[in-house]
């Protein structure tokens, strides 16, 4: 990661109880001083931000206005911004102040919220962390122009919900898709819904259905597979889980994240740390030097718990929009065509047969 300035940004978070530890180190890697603290369960928050020597926000409508905080954080939204048009206006009034807002969750979770004023993915709140936004599909996306067309792609984004739920890490995957194809015929998806805890009855497989939105009740949480096909006979799998264990910065993290480009050029992987292109022959093209993460960091930053990947990300990417270093946001057409892709997934995986992504995207003007 950059220097980050002396000085602290005062920050607002709202989390629930398993992302205390996430909170505690973006505060110390992306320099942050939280003042304020909420919760979707008001008891909890109270709690929360006795332990945290901060200020209790009992309601992020009006904190995210009102707050003098330069970044508001939301870790656990509830159902906050996912039908009520207040909660819009409230983000929008934050974003006028110059108050920057991060979330883990998507903010519109449909192309229905997104309506008619959809000026990009910063509109409402920037959904962080991006995949493509890191190192490593950065300088993959740069290897394509010489690397030629692409046949086939497989992608695994796996996580603990506590970073991110399957809404998210689904939005996540369909921005990266489009980076790699275009013309998205048909995509086949199944949803898999939480195991039960041992001893619990598992509920019927007949139940087992997301909503229309990426956040109809509350936060989308299981596991997704997906099975994407694109014109020319190209296509992609897709493995999305928000049920594994983190993947921790020092260890080994490509079982959770991971991505594999096929085409005429050979093969392109990418893993959280590093990207390699070899030829059809195997032979090494370009290959960036892996990148050292969270080892010994955080002992150095004084924090109890290991640094998680997705906090190490997450907090690289905090830093960089609120000290104005833009990477590369996508334009409001992507993000709609983004949303279209998902929300055609979760047709897909009602209907249990392909879908095609042409109605949403038309409904959203994009294609």
């Amino acid at each position: 990661m950059t220097a980050v300035p002396s000085d602290p940004t005062n920050a607002l978070v709202w989390l629930s109880e398993g992302q205390r530890p996430l909170a505690r180190a973006l505060a110390a890697l992306a320099n942050l001083s939280i003042t304020h603290v909420g919760s979707p369960d008001a008891s909890a928050g109270a709690h929360f931000a006795q332990a945290m020597a901060a200020t209790h926000a009992t309601d992020l409508r009006a904190a995210v206005v009102s707050a003098p905080c330069k970044l508001a954080l939301i870790l656990d939204p509830g159902s906050f911004a996912s039908s009520d048009t207040a909660d819009k206006q409230a983000l929008l009034e934050a974003r006028d102040r110059g108050t920057t807002v991060i979330t883990l969750e998507p903010m519109p979770a449909s192309l229905a919220d997104l309506g008619s004023e959809n000026v990009g993915p910063g509109a409402w709140a920037r959904l962080c962390p991006l995949s493509r936004l890191t190192r490593p599909v950065r300088e993959a996306l740069d290897m394509l122009p010489a690397f030629g067309t692409l046949r086939s792609a497989s992608i695994t984004l796996c996580g603990s919900q506590n970073e991110g739920s399957l809404g998210f890490r689904l939005l996540d995957a369909m921005d990266l898709l489009l980076r790699f194809f275009d013309a998205t015929e048909t995509i086949d998806a199944t949803y898999s819904a939480p195991s039960a805890p041992p001893g619990a009855a598992n509920p019927s497989a007949l139940r087992a259905v997301p909503g229309e939105s990426l956040r109809t009740r509350g936060p989308l949480h299981g596991d997704l597979s997906l099975a994407v096909r694109f014109g020319g006979g190209r296509g992609a799998s897709v493995l999305l889980s928000d049920q594994t264990a983190s993947a921790m910065a020092s260890g080994p993290a490509e079982h959770h994240r991971a991505i594999t480009l096929l085409g005429a050029g050979g093969m392109i992987v990418v893993t959280p740390k590093t990207c390699q292109w070899t030829d059809p022959a195997g032979k090494i093209v370009d290959k960036s030097r892996p990148r050292p993460l969270g080892s010994g960091l955080a002992r150095s930053l004084e924090l109890e718990e290991p640094i998680s990947l997705t906090a190490y990300e997450m907090a690289a990417q905090i830093r960089a929009l609120l000290d104005g270093d833009e990477l590369a946001p996508g334009s409001p057409a992507e993000f709609a065509r983004a949303l279209a892709l998902a929300q055609t997934a979760l047709l897909s995986s009602r209907t249990a047969e392909g879908e095609s992504p042409e109605t949403l995207q038309r409904i959203a003007g994009v294609h």
